[in-house]
Protein backbone atom coordinates (compact mmCIF):
# COMPACT_ATOMS: atom_id res chain seq x y z
CA UNK A 1 0.00 0.00 0.00
CA UNK A 2 2.57 2.60 1.07
CA UNK A 3 5.01 2.19 -1.80
CA UNK A 4 5.99 5.87 -1.87
CA UNK A 5 4.56 6.33 -5.35
CA UNK A 6 6.90 3.83 -7.00
CA UNK A 7 4.13 2.06 -8.92
CA UNK A 8 2.70 5.34 -10.22
CA UNK A 9 6.13 6.61 -11.27
CA UNK A 10 7.05 3.33 -12.94
CA UNK A 11 3.81 2.92 -14.91
CA UNK A 12 3.53 6.56 -16.00
CA UNK A 13 7.21 6.72 -16.96
CA UNK A 14 6.80 3.58 -19.06
CA UNK A 15 3.82 5.11 -20.85
CA UNK A 16 5.70 8.37 -21.45
CA UNK A 17 8.67 6.53 -22.94
CA UNK A 18 6.33 4.48 -25.12
CA UNK A 19 4.94 7.76 -26.46
CA UNK A 20 8.43 8.98 -27.31
CA UNK A 21 9.03 11.25 -24.32
CA UNK A 22 12.72 11.82 -23.58
CA UNK A 23 13.04 11.64 -19.76
CA UNK A 24 16.24 13.31 -18.49
CA UNK A 25 17.35 12.77 -14.89
CA UNK A 26 20.31 14.59 -13.36
CA UNK A 27 19.20 17.92 -14.89
CA UNK A 28 18.19 20.67 -12.44
CA UNK A 29 16.39 23.53 -14.17
CA UNK A 30 17.67 26.89 -12.93
CA UNK A 31 15.89 29.48 -15.04
CA UNK A 32 13.63 30.11 -18.02
CA UNK A 33 14.72 31.60 -21.31
CA UNK A 34 12.52 34.20 -22.98
CA UNK A 35 12.27 35.81 -26.40
CA UNK A 36 12.29 39.52 -27.17
CA UNK A 37 8.59 39.73 -26.28
CA UNK A 38 8.99 38.13 -22.85
CA UNK A 39 7.48 34.78 -23.80
CA UNK A 40 9.08 31.70 -22.26
CA UNK A 41 10.77 29.67 -24.97
CA UNK A 42 12.88 27.21 -23.00
CA UNK A 43 14.93 26.52 -19.90
CA UNK A 44 18.50 26.19 -18.72
CA UNK A 45 19.51 23.29 -16.48
CA UNK A 46 22.62 22.33 -14.54
CA UNK A 47 23.80 18.77 -15.00
CA UNK A 48 25.26 16.58 -12.29
CA UNK A 49 28.87 17.32 -13.32
CA UNK A 50 28.31 21.08 -13.37
CA UNK A 51 27.69 21.62 -17.08
CA UNK A 52 24.83 23.96 -18.01
CA UNK A 53 22.63 22.96 -20.93
CA UNK A 54 19.80 24.85 -22.63
CA UNK A 55 16.57 23.26 -23.85
CA UNK A 56 14.33 25.01 -26.38
CA UNK A 57 10.58 24.47 -26.05
CA UNK A 58 8.58 23.53 -29.13
CA UNK A 59 5.42 25.11 -27.74
CA UNK A 60 5.62 25.81 -24.00
CA UNK A 61 7.30 24.90 -20.72
CA UNK A 62 5.35 23.07 -17.98
CA UNK A 63 6.76 22.83 -14.44
CA UNK A 64 5.68 20.01 -12.07
CA UNK A 65 8.66 20.19 -9.73
CA UNK A 66 7.02 19.92 -6.28
CA UNK A 67 6.95 22.25 -3.29
CA UNK A 68 9.64 23.54 -0.93
CA UNK A 69 9.46 20.97 1.90
CA UNK A 70 13.21 20.35 1.88
CA UNK A 71 14.38 23.96 1.71
CA UNK A 72 14.94 24.96 5.34
CA UNK A 73 15.13 28.70 4.64
CA UNK A 74 11.85 28.71 2.70
CA UNK A 75 10.10 26.72 5.41
CA UNK A 76 11.22 29.23 8.04
CA UNK A 77 10.44 32.26 5.88
CA UNK A 78 7.04 31.27 4.55
CA UNK A 79 5.23 28.56 6.55
CA UNK A 80 3.04 29.95 9.31
CA UNK A 81 4.14 27.25 11.78
CA UNK A 82 7.53 25.73 12.70
CA UNK A 83 8.05 22.60 10.63
CA UNK A 84 11.20 20.49 11.08
CA UNK A 85 10.81 18.55 7.85
CA UNK A 86 8.56 16.34 5.80
CA UNK A 87 8.27 13.38 3.49
CA UNK A 88 8.09 14.95 0.04
CA UNK A 89 10.52 13.86 -2.67
CA UNK A 90 14.02 14.84 -1.61
CA UNK A 91 14.36 17.14 -4.63
CA UNK A 92 11.39 19.27 -3.56
CA UNK A 93 13.33 22.42 -2.66
CA UNK A 94 11.05 25.08 -4.10
CA UNK A 95 12.84 25.58 -7.39
CA UNK A 96 9.78 26.90 -9.19
CA UNK A 97 9.09 29.48 -6.48
CA UNK A 98 12.33 31.20 -7.43
CA UNK A 99 12.16 30.46 -11.15
CA UNK A 100 8.52 31.52 -11.42
CA UNK A 101 9.03 34.69 -9.38
CA UNK A 102 12.00 35.63 -11.56
CA UNK A 103 9.74 35.22 -14.59
CA UNK A 104 7.25 37.67 -13.07
CA UNK A 105 4.79 35.24 -11.47
CA UNK A 106 2.45 36.19 -8.64
CA UNK A 107 2.89 33.95 -5.57
CA UNK A 108 0.10 32.68 -3.33
CA UNK A 109 -0.56 30.25 -0.42
CA UNK A 110 3.09 30.25 0.60
CA UNK A 111 2.06 29.83 4.25
CA UNK A 112 0.16 26.56 3.76
CA UNK A 113 1.21 22.92 3.52
CA UNK A 114 -0.27 19.44 3.35
CA UNK A 115 0.36 18.31 6.92
CA UNK A 116 1.01 15.04 8.74
CA UNK A 117 2.56 13.92 12.04
CA UNK A 118 6.15 12.77 11.62
CA UNK A 119 8.79 11.15 13.81
CA UNK A 120 10.80 14.07 15.16
CA UNK A 121 14.21 12.41 15.17
CA UNK A 122 13.95 11.26 11.56
CA UNK A 123 13.25 14.87 10.57
CA UNK A 124 16.06 16.32 12.69
CA UNK A 125 18.48 13.74 11.30
CA UNK A 126 17.32 14.45 7.74
CA UNK A 127 16.55 10.76 7.35
CA UNK A 128 15.60 10.04 3.71
CA UNK A 129 13.40 7.15 4.89
CA UNK A 130 11.05 9.54 6.68
CA UNK A 131 7.39 8.88 5.88
CA UNK A 132 4.50 10.78 7.37
CA UNK A 133 2.58 8.97 10.10
CA UNK A 134 -0.65 8.59 8.16
CA UNK A 135 -2.05 5.91 10.43
CA UNK A 136 -0.89 5.87 14.09
CA UNK A 137 -1.52 2.29 15.16
CA UNK A 138 -2.05 1.02 18.68
CA UNK A 139 -5.21 0.91 20.77
CA UNK A 140 -3.24 0.98 24.05
CA UNK A 141 -1.38 4.07 22.85
CA UNK A 142 -1.69 7.78 23.68
CA UNK A 143 0.00 11.09 22.88
CA UNK A 144 1.05 13.28 25.80
CA UNK A 145 2.74 16.67 26.07
CA UNK A 146 5.90 17.56 28.00
CA UNK A 147 3.80 17.60 31.17
CA UNK A 148 2.42 14.10 30.69
CA UNK A 149 -1.11 15.14 29.66
CA UNK A 150 -3.15 14.07 26.64
CA UNK A 151 -3.85 17.07 24.42
CA UNK A 152 -5.50 15.62 21.32
CA UNK A 153 -7.44 12.80 19.68
CA UNK A 154 -4.65 10.49 18.49
CA UNK A 155 -6.76 8.90 15.74
CA UNK A 156 -7.68 12.03 13.80
CA UNK A 157 -6.99 11.95 10.07
CA UNK A 158 -3.37 12.92 9.47
CA UNK A 159 -3.77 16.52 8.26
CA UNK A 160 -6.07 17.34 11.17
CA UNK A 161 -3.91 15.40 13.63
CA UNK A 162 -0.89 17.52 12.69
CA UNK A 163 -2.61 20.72 13.81
CA UNK A 164 -2.31 19.72 17.48
CA UNK A 165 1.45 20.32 17.37
CA UNK A 166 1.01 23.95 16.39
CA UNK A 167 -1.21 25.23 19.17
CA UNK A 168 0.13 28.69 20.13
CA UNK A 169 0.28 29.88 23.75
CA UNK A 170 0.09 33.70 23.51
CA UNK A 171 0.87 34.21 27.20
CA UNK A 172 4.13 32.24 27.06
CA UNK A 173 4.87 32.99 23.40
CA UNK A 174 5.55 29.36 22.61
CA UNK A 175 4.24 26.25 20.88
CA UNK A 176 3.73 24.03 23.95
CA UNK A 177 2.83 20.95 21.87
CA UNK A 178 5.51 21.29 19.22
CA UNK A 179 6.86 17.92 20.35
CA UNK A 180 4.42 15.31 21.64
CA UNK A 181 5.27 11.91 23.03
CA UNK A 182 3.54 8.76 21.81
CA UNK A 183 3.45 6.16 24.59
CA UNK A 184 2.38 2.52 24.24
CA UNK A 185 2.68 -0.83 25.99
CA UNK A 186 3.67 -4.39 25.07
CA UNK A 187 0.16 -5.15 23.74
CA UNK A 188 0.44 -2.48 21.07
CA UNK A 189 4.07 -3.37 20.41
CA UNK A 190 3.12 -7.00 19.84
CA UNK A 191 -0.09 -6.55 17.86
CA UNK A 192 0.13 -3.09 16.24
CA UNK A 193 3.70 -2.98 14.92
CA UNK A 194 3.95 -2.22 11.20
CA UNK A 195 6.35 -0.52 8.81
CA UNK A 196 3.55 0.85 6.62
CA UNK A 197 2.31 4.46 6.51
CA UNK A 198 5.21 5.81 8.56
CA UNK A 199 4.05 4.12 11.75
CA UNK A 200 6.25 4.67 14.79
CA UNK A 201 5.44 1.28 16.36
CA UNK A 202 7.74 -0.84 14.22
CA UNK A 203 8.27 -4.62 14.12
CA UNK A 204 11.29 -6.28 15.69
CA UNK A 205 14.26 -6.13 13.38
CA UNK A 206 13.21 -2.86 11.77
CA UNK A 207 14.95 0.46 12.39
CA UNK A 208 13.76 1.49 15.84
CA UNK A 209 16.34 4.15 16.68
CA UNK A 210 13.50 6.58 17.37
CA UNK A 211 11.88 4.28 19.95
CA UNK A 212 12.48 5.02 23.64
CA UNK A 213 12.10 2.05 25.99
CA UNK A 214 11.66 1.45 29.72
CA UNK A 215 10.74 -1.51 31.89
CA UNK A 216 8.81 0.85 34.19
CA UNK A 217 7.17 4.24 33.74
CA UNK A 218 9.93 5.70 35.90
CA UNK A 219 12.63 4.31 33.61
CA UNK A 220 10.70 5.38 30.52
CA UNK A 221 10.37 8.91 31.93
CA UNK A 222 14.11 9.14 32.57
CA UNK A 223 14.86 7.96 29.05
CA UNK A 224 12.37 10.40 27.52
CA UNK A 225 13.96 13.21 29.54
CA UNK A 226 17.40 12.22 28.23
CA UNK A 227 16.15 12.18 24.63
CA UNK A 228 14.65 15.67 25.03
CA UNK A 229 17.96 16.88 26.45
CA UNK A 230 19.81 15.45 23.45
CA UNK A 231 17.79 17.60 21.05
CA UNK A 232 17.11 20.57 23.33
CA UNK A 233 18.99 23.14 21.26
CA UNK A 234 16.99 22.16 18.17
CA UNK A 235 13.51 22.12 19.74
CA UNK A 236 13.48 25.45 21.53
CA UNK A 237 15.02 24.05 24.72
CA UNK A 238 11.86 22.12 25.55
CA UNK A 239 12.20 19.98 28.66
CA UNK A 240 10.17 17.30 30.39
CA UNK A 241 8.29 18.58 33.45
CA UNK A 242 9.59 17.53 36.85
CA UNK A 243 6.28 15.86 37.69
CA UNK A 244 5.94 14.18 34.27
CA UNK A 245 5.85 10.63 35.66
CA UNK A 246 3.11 11.30 38.20
CA UNK A 247 1.02 13.23 35.70
CA UNK A 248 1.50 10.47 33.13
CA UNK A 249 0.25 7.88 35.60
CA UNK A 250 -2.87 9.98 36.21
CA UNK A 251 -3.35 10.42 32.46
CA UNK A 252 -3.10 6.67 31.90
CA UNK A 253 -5.63 5.95 34.66
CA UNK A 254 -8.08 8.38 33.07
CA UNK A 255 -7.53 6.97 29.58
CA UNK A 256 -7.92 3.40 30.85
CA UNK A 257 -11.27 4.29 32.40
CA UNK A 258 -12.38 5.71 29.03
CA UNK A 259 -11.17 2.57 27.28
CA UNK A 260 -13.11 0.30 29.64
CA UNK A 261 -16.30 2.32 29.14
CA UNK A 262 -15.77 2.88 25.40
CA UNK A 263 -16.18 6.66 25.59
CA UNK A 264 -13.36 9.22 25.39
CA UNK A 265 -14.83 12.13 27.33
CA UNK A 266 -11.82 14.35 26.58
CA UNK A 267 -11.31 14.06 22.82
CA UNK A 268 -14.03 11.70 21.47
CA UNK A 269 -11.50 9.24 20.09
CA UNK A 270 -12.99 6.59 17.83
CA UNK A 271 -16.41 8.17 17.38
CA UNK A 272 -16.06 8.79 13.63
CA UNK A 273 -15.75 6.13 10.96
CA UNK A 274 -12.60 7.69 9.54
CA UNK A 275 -10.87 7.21 12.91
CA UNK A 276 -11.56 3.48 12.76
CA UNK A 277 -9.85 3.46 9.37
CA UNK A 278 -6.75 5.15 10.80
CA UNK A 279 -6.62 2.91 13.88
CA UNK A 280 -4.18 0.45 12.33
CA UNK A 281 -3.71 -3.22 13.26
CA UNK A 282 -4.66 -4.35 16.77
CA UNK A 283 -5.22 -7.55 18.71
CA UNK A 284 -8.54 -9.16 17.81
CA UNK A 285 -9.17 -10.18 21.41
CA UNK A 286 -9.68 -9.26 24.10
CA UNK A 287 -11.37 -6.12 22.89
CA UNK A 288 -13.06 -3.11 24.43
CA UNK A 289 -16.33 -1.38 23.38
CA UNK A 290 -14.36 1.23 21.43
CA UNK A 291 -11.94 -0.52 19.01
CA UNK A 292 -9.53 2.43 19.06
CA UNK A 293 -8.93 2.26 22.83
CA UNK A 294 -7.60 -0.43 25.15
CA UNK A 295 -6.30 0.06 28.70
CA UNK A 296 -2.55 0.62 28.89
CA UNK A 297 -0.91 -2.12 30.95
CA UNK A 298 -0.09 -1.70 34.63
CA UNK A 299 3.31 -3.28 34.02
CA UNK A 300 6.11 -2.75 31.53
CA UNK A 301 7.82 -2.81 29.23
CA UNK A 302 6.73 0.58 27.90
CA UNK A 303 7.68 2.38 24.70
CA UNK A 304 7.68 5.98 23.45
CA UNK A 305 8.50 8.07 20.39
CA UNK A 306 8.84 11.81 19.88
CA UNK A 307 6.47 13.23 17.27
CA UNK A 308 5.98 16.62 15.64
CA UNK A 309 4.00 18.11 12.77
CA UNK A 310 5.54 17.81 9.31
CA UNK A 311 4.64 18.49 5.72
CA UNK A 312 3.71 16.00 3.05
CA UNK A 313 4.61 18.94 0.84
CA UNK A 314 3.92 22.65 0.66
CA UNK A 315 1.02 24.36 -1.12
CA UNK A 316 2.50 27.66 -2.21
CA UNK A 317 3.95 28.93 -5.44
CA UNK A 318 3.07 30.81 -8.61
CA UNK A 319 -0.60 31.46 -9.26
CA UNK A 320 -2.14 29.62 -12.22
CA UNK A 321 -5.47 29.61 -14.02
CA UNK A 322 -7.49 26.40 -14.62
CA UNK A 323 -5.43 25.69 -17.76
CA UNK A 324 -2.22 25.74 -15.72
CA UNK A 325 -0.99 29.01 -17.22
CA UNK A 326 1.20 30.90 -14.77
CA UNK A 327 -0.14 34.40 -14.05
CA UNK A 328 1.79 37.61 -13.47
CA UNK A 329 1.03 40.32 -10.89
CA UNK A 330 -1.74 41.74 -13.10
CA UNK A 331 -3.47 38.37 -13.48
CA UNK A 332 -2.36 37.91 -17.08
CA UNK A 333 -0.80 34.64 -18.30
CA UNK A 334 2.96 34.62 -18.79
CA UNK A 335 3.26 33.43 -22.38
CA UNK A 336 4.64 29.92 -22.72
CA UNK A 337 4.81 29.16 -18.98
CA UNK A 338 2.68 26.54 -17.19
CA UNK A 339 2.74 24.87 -13.77
CA UNK A 340 0.88 22.04 -12.04
CA UNK A 341 0.99 20.21 -8.72
CA UNK A 342 2.64 21.30 -5.49
CA UNK A 343 5.03 23.70 -7.23
CA UNK A 344 2.15 26.15 -7.80
CA UNK A 345 -0.45 27.69 -5.49
CA UNK A 346 -2.97 25.03 -4.50
CA UNK A 347 -6.66 25.69 -5.09
CA UNK A 348 -7.34 24.05 -1.70
CA UNK A 349 -5.65 26.84 0.30
CA UNK A 350 -5.67 25.63 3.93
CA UNK A 351 -8.17 22.82 3.38
CA UNK A 352 -7.34 19.14 2.91
CA UNK A 353 -10.28 17.78 0.96
CA UNK A 354 -9.58 14.04 1.28
CA UNK A 355 -6.96 11.39 0.72
CA UNK A 356 -5.50 11.95 -2.74
CA UNK A 357 -6.00 15.71 -2.53
CA UNK A 358 -2.58 16.19 -4.14
CA UNK A 359 -2.73 13.37 -6.69
CA UNK A 360 -6.24 14.11 -7.97
CA UNK A 361 -5.63 17.77 -8.79
CA UNK A 362 -2.23 17.24 -10.40
CA UNK A 363 -3.67 14.57 -12.71
CA UNK A 364 -6.61 16.79 -13.64
CA UNK A 365 -4.63 20.02 -14.03
CA UNK A 366 -1.76 18.28 -15.82
CA UNK A 367 -4.25 17.11 -18.43
CA UNK A 368 -5.70 20.61 -18.79
CA UNK A 369 -2.24 22.19 -18.96
CA UNK A 370 -0.99 19.75 -21.57
CA UNK A 371 -4.14 20.27 -23.62
CA UNK A 372 -3.76 24.08 -23.44
CA UNK A 373 -0.02 24.01 -24.12
CA UNK A 374 -0.62 21.90 -27.19
CA UNK A 375 -2.66 24.73 -28.73
CA UNK A 376 0.32 27.11 -28.45
CA UNK A 377 2.00 27.91 -31.77
CA UNK A 378 5.07 25.86 -32.56
CA UNK A 379 8.38 27.67 -32.22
Amino acid sequence: MSDGGEVAIRTMSAKARADGVDIRTGHRVQRTNVDEYGAVIGVEADMALGETVAFKARKAVIFASGGFTHDVAMRKNFLSVPVFGGCAARTNEGDFVNIGAAAGAELRNMNYAWMCPIVLEKALNDDPSLIGTFSPSGDSMIYVDRNGRRVTNEKLAYNESAQAFFTWDPAKSEYPNLVLIAIWDSRSQQHSASDEYGRFIVPEGKDDGHVIKGDTLAELTNNIRARFKKYANRIGNMTIADDFEETLKSTIRRFNKFAMEGKDLDFNRGERQVELLFNGPAAESPAMPNPTMYPISDGGPYYAALLTGGSLDTKGGPVTNPDGQVLDHTGRPIAGLYGVGNCVASASARAYWAGGATLGPILAFAYLAAKAANTEPSA
